[in-house]
């Protein structure tokens, strides 16, 4: 901010992200500084993370974030790169980034592609896991038999998720469907409603599933899908 109240660009601002424990980003700009930021920091905390090699971290952001390791051989650079560093330096090595112009051209954010990033204009939706990996805990309204979660239409199930960007001014409403997954019926909607945007990080639903139509004592293998939704325009040209 100090950087942008200077008169300087984001491509400025982005370069000088060493100050603050990130990448510098030469492709930083205003409307996709939220998920660049954000992304940003999590390949920060992954490559500081001791307990693993830098391979490793790689590795579990190409899982996590749909991190390319392979384009622009960010794998081989970032690799080479961090062999003779300490990556719990972060101020020495980061910093390193922007001075040498050789290592900027290929480890600068800018050179980081994910396999989902979505298009200018794009919002991404990030559904909470049903199931909590770490500790276990199933979200509200659900239970596990045999390793499946079931879900009964006389009990309202409780989700959540973060879009990015966050409060994106593209973004009007939530669609949430509940579909079926199984083979002869595959995408048949069992349920369809409509999210209130609440303008926060994050969006909890409580979702009743009493209009899902079953049979007595049917079961069915579902998905369920958000959508995020342009705002309803009025213009009656549109």
């Amino acid at each position: 901010m100090a950087l942008k109240n200077d008169a300087a660009g984001w491509e400025e601002a982005g370069a000088y992200l060493f100050h603050l424990d990130l990448i510098p980003d030469l492709d930083l700009a205003e409307k996709t500084v939220e998920t660049r930021l954000d992304r940003n920091a999590k390949c920060v905390i992954a490559l500081t993370d001791e307990s693993q090699s830098s391979l490793s971290a790689l590795e579990g952001l190409a899982d996590k974030l749909q991190l390319d390791p392979q384009a622009n051989n960010i794998r081989e650079n970032l690799v080479a790169f961090l062999r003779t560093r300490n990556v719990a330096y972060t101020q020495s090595w980061l910093r390193e980034i922007l001075a040498d112009q050789d290592i900027c051209s290929k480890l600068n954010f800018a050179k980081w592609k994910f396999k989902d990033s979505p298009d200018e204009g794009y919002v991404e939706v990030h559904l909470d896991p049903l199931r909590d990996s770490k500790s276990g805990a199933i979200a509200d309204g659900f239970r596990e038999e045999a390793g499946n979660l079931i879900a009964n239409t006389t009990t309202p199930i409780r989700l959540k998720w973060k879009t990015y960007p966050a409060n994106a001014p593209n973004l009007g409403h939530f669609v949430l469907l509940i579909v079926r997954d199984n083979d002869d019926e595959a995408g048949a909607e069992l349920l369809r409603k409509t999210i209130k945007n609440n303008k926060r990080t994050e969006t909890r639903a409580r979702v009743g599933l009493k209009d899902i139509e079953l049979a007595e004592g049917e079961t069915c293998a579902a998905k369920i899908i958000v959508q995020a939704s342009r705002p309803v325009r009025s213009d009656p040209q549109l």
